[in-house]
């Protein structure tokens, strides 16, 4: 059987799984060995705890929930101002311009930049927020808001500020997750 296939095009990316010790203002390489980055994986910066801030290339279009865990002294995120998916906002990671992905590890009161109306999976993860032994995920399905001063999500052993819920977000709306 032939098939004459034409525009074919193959694009090399890379997806980073594991980063072993990074440290200090970590800068993610826009290509490997010719590959352009695209990802950053879950736990794939686990445990990089002398990592101070971590710059994110153009390129980058996922991040899993979880990137960066126990990075216990990182202190910002930044974001190439051309990466269309991604910006860094007061330090935050924020995705689609609504979305919380990271908060920096080192940060123990934490007020939310206003435009974010969603919370990404494994956000407290591993950050130093009172309680973040368990997990923030958001459940699936559900359309939370919440104030620029920010509420508890999760359980009470997982809090983002100390304010109450308020703006129509629900502590039903959010699950606690073991490690």
């Amino acid at each position: 059987m032939s098939t004459a296939l034409k525009g074919i095009e193959i694009k090399k990316e890379v997806i980073i799984t594991k980063v072993d010790d990074a440290s200090g203002d970590y800068v993610i390489p826009e290509e490997i060995d010719g590959c352009v980055v695209t990802g950053i994986g879950n736990r794939a910066f686990d445990g990089c705890k002398n990592l101070r801030s971590v710059t994110i290339p153009e390129g980058v279009s996922q991040i899993d929930g979880g990137a960066f865990y126990c990075c216990d002294y990182l202190e910002s995120f930044y974001v190439a101002k051309e990466n269309v998916r991604y910006k860094a906002i007061d330090g935050f990671l924020i995705e689609d311009g609504d979305t919380l992905v990271a908060i920096p590890g080192i940060m123990e009161n934490v007020k939310i930049p206003s435009c974010v109306t969603k919370i990404g999976d494994w956000v407290c993860a591993g950050t130093k927020i009172k309680g973040s032994t368990a997990n923030c995920r958001k459940r699936p399905n559900t359309a939370a808001t919440h104030p620029n001063t920010a509420g508890r999500f999760g359980a009470p052993r997982c809090r983002v500020g100390t304010p109450p819920l308020t703006s129509g977000m629900r502590q039903s709306e959010f699950q606690a997750v073991s490690l």
